[in-house]
């Protein structure tokens, strides 16, 4: 007797299948952009001069070895993937990071902490937005309702902050988990002004929600670091906001295959050990 005979066929994951299709098209000027991959003007993988230098240098260190890391994760990549979002000058006591696989590890682990111990009667999820957020919560929090805010104006291709806020104003409750893109919206590519950012914040205060920011492309959307990073620093300075942040450094450093990501949980209070 066999257990695993009758397992069901997994679902065909719906990213994956289309770059399947791409590949198996015939086409001669076909373009691929599904994936967020770097490519030469050959459509072959590019690796960036300073990952290149920066795997020479750790295989010229003699002291590389292959250890366990801290529970939490390597100590200075987890700084540095603070500092790289919330800037070199802030006190970063309130903040908390984990080192995780690629992404939907982030999210994931950001989803599994929430669902666990806030438990939170819905999830506020963009409407359009990657597609991996549904599939995550229904994984995680199989009893948290999933609701869906307004997000682009097909029809003038924009943010409809309009829709959005009136949405979160009305409907969102206490205790709500909401996902915000933090730059450069996938799949839209359109992102909130800093005024509508504020906004954006302010009803996360005045109705408890947890933000969970999901950043997987920083320094795509305007070409500057902090700029890309402003809506998560927004929050991060007015210190009356809870939230966390999925940090994927899958896309702007070319390492999908390497799936350096973090979570990085953001408290209030004064920022002592506890």
């Amino acid at each position: 007797m066999s257990y695993l005979a009758d397992l069901p066929p997994a679902q065909p994951d719906a990213a994956f299948s289309l770059i399947a299709n791409f590949k198996a098209d015939t086409a001669e000027h076909k373009v691929d952009l599904c994936p967020g991959f770097y490519r030469d003007d050959n459509a072959q993988p590019w690796v960036l001069p300073s990952v290149a230098l920066a795997k020479e240098q750790i295989h010229a260190d003699p002291s590389l070895n292959h250890e366990h890391l801290p529970l939490a994760g390597h100590p200075e990549f987890l700084l540095g993937s603070q500092k790289l979002v919330f800037g070199k000058t802030r006190d970063l006591k309130r903040v908390a990071s984990i080192q995780t696989v690629s992404g939907t590890g982030a999210n994931h682990m950001a989803a599994l902490l929430l669902a666990t111990n806030l438990k939170p009667k819905r999830v506020w999820i963009s409407n359009p937005s990657w597609i991996n957020h549904k599939e995550i919560w229904k994984l995680v929090g199989p009893d948290v309702e999933q609701r869906f805010y307004p997000y682009y104006d097909t029809v003038h291709h924009r943010v409809d902050i309009e829709a959005m806020t009136r949405t979160l104003r009305k409907e969102a409750c206490e205790g709500d988990v909401i996902i915000l893109h933090a730059c450069a919206h996938n799949p839209t590519g359109a992102d909130l002004t800093r005024q509508q950012w504020e906004t954006v914040a302010e009803i996360c205060k005045e109705s408890g929600l947890f933000a969970v920011f999901d950043m997987a492309y920083q320094g795509f959307a305007s070409g500057d670091l902090d700029q890309d990073a402003s809506a998560i620093t927004h929050f991060f300075d007015r210190s009356d906001l809870e939230f966390a942040v999925a940090q994927s450094f899958s896309k702007n450093f070319g390492l999908y295959g390497e799936r350096p990501e973090s979570l990085g949980p953001m408290a209030t209070g004064p920022g002592d050990d506890e």
